[in-house]
């Protein structure tokens, strides 16, 4: 469903272009604060630990906007975001003489690429607007890092540590698609830009879930559900399209 959404926004972007004989091109760079988390936790797991969160919370990366008239226009980000969460669990050997407790951060580079039609209701170069269209993301990386720290009865006090790349096991895909909402206003300092809004993004599917083999009620899910507060820093030129 959102593969064919997407595509047809596209689609309208692209015979938007070669359609027209004259559009303003805004481009710039568009960045924000989540004002929800991105992952949901429901505790601890004794065979697996407990899951906390340590996302940092900003999104950046650039946008393109062409208007198509007065009032409406298409617009495309390409955004950046980095999501964080770690597990920690600790365990006692036999006889209780060997505890140990290991921690693992995970890191990941998520990007996120939506594709909107917004609608200017007065028909001017600023004021308010409103916008709809989809979402992409895909999970480009994953940085790990393992610590493990003990105590032997025998050989004492132990750690060691260390890095992988590989996806953990609550990784349920790298990507998913998303519908979004979004509100904003338009203020003109000169061919500068500015434009601070809200974006709604309801995801299809969960990124992230609790490994299969464990049961009982879900200790960490991906959230479906993302608010957050952007601002838009764009330059405004002149393209002309072949009729």
């Amino acid at each position: 469903m959102w593969q064919k959404l997407v595509a047809g926004v596209l689609f309208f972007f692209v015979s938007a272009l070669g359609s027209v004989s004259a559009r303003q091109l805004i481009f710039g760079v568009k960045g924000g604060v989540p004002l929800t988390n991105a992952f949901q936790f429901g505790g601890g797991n004794p065979d697996w630990g407990n899951y906390y969160s340590d996302t940092k919370r900003y999104t950046v990366g650039p946008t393109v906007e062409m208007s198509l008239s007065r009032r409406f226009s298409i617009e495309l980000n390409a955004l950046y975001k980095r999501l964080d969460y770690g597990v920690s669990s600790s365990f006692m050997g036999e006889g209780s003489e060997t505890s140990f407790t290991r921690n693992l951060q995970n890191a990941f580079n998520q990007w996120e690429f939506p594709l909107l039609v917004k609608f200017h209701p007065e028909g001017k170069a600023h004021g308010p607007y409103l916008a709809a269209g989809a979402n992409l993301n895909y999970i480009a990386g994953c940085t790990t890092k393992i610590d493990y720290y003990g105590q032997n009865g025998t050989v004492g006090q132990f750690s060691s540590s260390g890095i992988t790349h590989n996806m953990p096991e609550e990784s349920a895909r790298r990507g998913t698609g998303g519908i979004i909402a979004e509100g904003g206003w338009d203020f003109h300092l000169g061919i500068l830009r500015l434009s601070p809004e809200l974006r709604y993004t309801r995801w299809m599917n969960r990124t992230f879930t609790e490994p299969r083999w464990l049961e009982g009620p879900p200790f960490i899910r991906s959230n479906q559900n993302q608010i957050e507060f952007l601002l838009g820093v764009t330059l405004h030129l002149k393209i002309h399209g072949v009729r």
